[in-house]
């Protein structure tokens, strides 16, 4: 679906959200995209929170802020807000101006996403991730393809809360997800991110991308599909870019970069060379070039 589509399925003309109008960052998908994409929100200015637990919070700020804030249990101001217990989950996303919604790897069930609509009482915008070529998603025997057929059935749930809401949606589209710690200048999580890769060949590709895949190509709507597992397996220790791939830390930069831009876009983002992610003003010619 092209960006022209997507912005008419809303019953208003769409406007850029600016810092520090209130942001939710949530979603069954990649837990590492979530908290990089808080990260970078926050660091942008928008008063961002992130949903957690108890058992899961001292993990969460050591992988944003690193083990020394960690430990000290609690949120500074400017940085992400932990949302932790029910009333203050329920705080945040009433007051949300944006709410982005990771679903790279499986939907939000259709009772929590009407959950979330009814208390998103103050919501302008969501920017869904999605997966790479789940528009192209059908069901194959013996079960294959379910998971892009529940994916793809997920996004029209939200097209159509879109469509009936009034509030405006864009999606960017990732493929393998790849980095997400800091690089060389605090790009993405903390260092206490790489410590927590135990696997070599894993904790190699992810430096590396975080050091020299930091470019981005966007391309409009949904036209890439993913490499299939046998492809996948072969790439999976090169930082080499690829169309299927796509930087943690870029991907949240687009992500912030859609809270931004005056129009609902739908896009598939792609890894590339590239020693820092884009700037503002090239995100903002590669947005408005879709």
């Amino acid at each position: 679906m092209s960006s022209g589509m997507l912005a008419t399925m809303c019953h208003f003309a769409p406007t850029a959200l600016q810092p520090p109008a209130p942001v939710v960052i949530l979603g069954p998908g990649s837990l590492d995209l979530r908290l990089v994409t808080a990260k970078v929100a926050a660091r942008a200015g928008f008063r961002t929170s992130v949903l957690s637990t108890p058992q899961q919070q001292y993990s969460t700020r050591r992988w944003m802020y690193g083990k020394d804030y960690a430990e000290g249990g609690s949120d500074d101001a400017e940085n992400v807000q932990l949302r932790i217990e029910p009333s203050a989950i329920a705080d945040a996303v009433k007051e949300a101006s944006a709410i982005c919604l990771v679903c790279d790897t499986a939907p939000l069930p259709d009772s929590s996403l009407g959950s979330l609509l009814d208390a998103a009482e103050a919501v302008q915008r969501f920017v869904l991730v999605s997966r790479m070529g789940v528009t192209h998603a059908k069901a194959g025997p013996f079960g294959l393809g379910k998971g892009d057929v529940e994916l793809l059935q997920g996004e029209q749930r939200l097209r159509d809360a879109a469509a009936a809401g009034g509030f405006d949606l864009s999606i960017v589209r990732v493929g393998t997800l790849k980095g997400g710690g800091p690089g060389k200048a605090e790009l993405g999580l903390s260092k206490a991110y790489y410590d927590s890769i135990y696997e070599l060949e894993t904790a190699l590709v992810t430096q590396s991308y975080d050091k020299f895949t930091l470019g981005a190509k966007c391309a409009a709507g949904d036209p890439i599909d993913m490499a299939n597992p046998i492809m996948a397996m072969a790439y999976r220790g090169s930082f080499d870019p690829r169309n299927d791939e796509t930087s943690r830390v870029v991907a949240a930069r687009a992500v912030v970069g859609m809270l931004r831009h005056p129009a609902a876009v739908e896009f598939s983002l792609s890894s590339a060379k590239g020693e820092m992610p884009p700037t503002e003003g090239q995100w903002t010619r590669m947005f408005n070039e879709l």
